[in-house]
Order: structure tokens, then C-alpha cells, then sequence
């Protein structure tokens, strides 16, 4: 299946990376001798420049850093209190409520994928063009055949794209007023069904549990599932 399928390559030997690499290190050494020479006077004077700032390192920048703000954006003290008087304290009550949700709520991931040959026969019993495709390749010559392999490949693409959508929205009704929020996550793969995060109350778990087997069970033979959590509510 041209549009699923990609091509392994293997290299032997040193490749042009390692080669540029090498010949990058050769030319620096040859500069380095030029411009030291061959006398040792200042390679041992930045020697000794390099052991002083050793026993006497430079005091690191004092401040409290927050993620996500840039020193400009408040005033940079060296006490943490600077930072939450100015960061925290006009949102304390906001954001003590979104901890203490967080504090109960979990991350789960639905991830299915398409089986690439219940795909196939799926776009060859339903799009005469490409079981006309299917056929004009087959035994024949890849070079010879190059244009319909392509034509094909996009004709799969496109079903995928449309099972796609509707088993994700199959997913999102069977979920609907059981979560507290979700996120239809890119595809991240060719064959990729579903993939969305859901977030959940510690009570919700039980049923997605039961959606997973309903799913699994009407897709059988079609998507592989799989469910990833608890996780952080990153999403």
C-alpha cells in the first residue's frame, strides 16, 4: 500500500556526516597549530587563566525565575516573596481552586490504529477506482505502474480521513457528560483512528472503562486500542 507503506534504507561504511565531521576536525587542528605555533608560551598562560577562574568561579546571577516569564515582565528579587506578592497573591484564590480540582482530576489517552489490511479491502470493496488500481498493479512492473500506486495511495488517504472522523466523534458521543473536558490530538501516524485526551473526575473512570470495551468491541478486526493513564493533565 503505497500511501502506508515507507521504504527502509541502510548505509555502510562512513557516511557524509562523519566525513564533514572529519574533515571539520582536521582543518580546526591545523588552525589551532597556526595560530599558537609551536611554542607553548600561551597555551600554558591560558592555562593558567583557565585553573584561576576555576578556584575563583564567578558568583551566579541572584533572582527567582518563573516559568512562562520573562525577567522584564516583574520586577526580579533575590526573596521568593517578591515573586508571590506580585504573581500569586492577586490570583490566590483563582488559582488555590484550579490546584484543588487538579488535585482530583486525571488524564486518560484513547489511542487506536487503523490494521492496514482491513484498510485495504475496506477502500478495494468500496471505491470501484481503486480495486480498478489494486488490479492494474498487481504482478506488474513498480516503475511501469508508478502513477497508479500514487492514485491508490491517495484514494486510501482519503477513506482513512473519513474514518477517521467518524470514529472520533463515535468516541466523543460515547464519552459525552462523562468527562470534564477533551482534546482531539493530531494524527500522528498514517493509520492513526482516534487519539484524544480526556480529562476525568476520579468518578468517570468506571465508565470510560466501559467505553474502551464497547469501542474495542465494535471495531474488532478493524482498530487496535489502547488507553494510556492516569497521567498529568498536560493536554
Amino acid at each position: 500500500m503505497a500511501a502506508v507503506t515507507g521504504a527502509k534504507k541502510t548505509a555502510e561504511g562512513k557516511g557524509p556526516v562523519l566525513s564533514m565531521l572529519g574533515a571539520g576536525l582536521t582543518r580546526a587542528k591545523e588552525k589551532v597549530k597556526g595560530l599558537f605555533g609551536k611554542g607553548g608560551g600561551k597555551r600554558a598562560e591560558m592555562a593558567q587563566s583557565a585553573k584561576a577562574d576555576r578556584a575563583n568561579p564567578p558568583e551566579p546571577a541572584k533572582g527567582v525565575y518563573v516559568y512562562g516569564i520573562l525577567p522584564g515582565d516583574i520586577e526580579m528579587t533575590s526573596e521568593r516573596a517578591g515573586v508571590t506578592s506580585q504573581l500569586l497573591a492577586p490570583n490566590g484564590e483563582e488559582l488555590s481552586y484550579t490546584l484543588d480540582e487538579l488535585d482530583s482530576w486525571r488524564e486518560y489517552v484513547i489511542r487506536g490504529r487503523y490494521v492496514e489490511q482491513a484498510v485495504l479491502e475496506s477502500a478495494l470493496s468500496q471505491n470501484e477506482e481503486a480495486a480498478r488500481l489494486a488490479e492494474e498493479i498487481r504482478g506488474a512492473d513498480p516503475d511501469a505502474t508508478r502513477d497508479a500506486r500514487i492514485q491508490l495511495g491517495q484514494l486510501i488517504s482519503q477513506l482513512i480521513t473519513v474514518l477517521r472522523a467518524r470514529d472520533t466523534q463515535a468516541a466523543q458521543d460515547a464519552m459525552a457528560g462523562h468527562c470534564v473536558a477533551s482534546v482531539i490530538r493530531e494524527p500522528a501516524h498514517e493509520l492513526d483512528a482516534v487519539h484524544i485526551a480526556y480529562l476525568l473526575d476520579a468518578g468517570q473512570e468506571k465508565h470510560l472503562d466501559q467505553v474502551v470495551k464497547d469501542l474495542a468491541k465494535a471495531w474488532e478486526g478493524q482498530v487496535e486500542l489502547e488507553v494510556l493513564g492516569p497521567l498529568l493533565a498536560t493536554d
